[in-house]
């Protein structure tokens, strides 16, 4: 008997979305990377949810290189009027499903 082989968590961007991301500077682009990088699948939201928690934030800033946690919120007010995320609570961010499409084994995060 053969094992099954768990697919590889990955995320697929859709042709239809990508006018949102056109035009993205780095600094964006690396605020939309951290989101994906510590997002969770999310059943009630359907799509990816990043929960912004002050030691996350840290993570961000490190990752991306940033000093200030006003950086953070600056690149999330962009991606907000871009469209690209959507605000579904104080500090909870869901990935526009229009635009990213999550597959395999992505992390869940029940109750969320």
């Amino acid at each position: 008997m053969g094992e099954s082989k768990r697919e590889p968590a990955y995320i697929a961007l859709s042709r239809n979305g990508m006018d949102k991301l056109y035009g993205l500077n780095s600094s964006e682009m690396k605020m939309l990377c951290c989101l994906m990088k510590w997002g969770a699948n999310s059943r009630e939201y359907g799509g990816v949810i990043c929960e912004l928690t002050p030691r996350k934030k840290k993570k961000m800033l490190e990752f991306a290189g940033w000093e200030r946690v006003s950086t953070i919120d600056t690149m999330l007010q962009r991606l907000l009027k871009r469209g690209v995320i959507t605000r579904v609570d104080r500090g909870i961010y869901l990935l526009d499903t229009d635009v990213f499409m999550f597959r395999g084994g992505y992390p869940q995060k029940e109750g969320i």
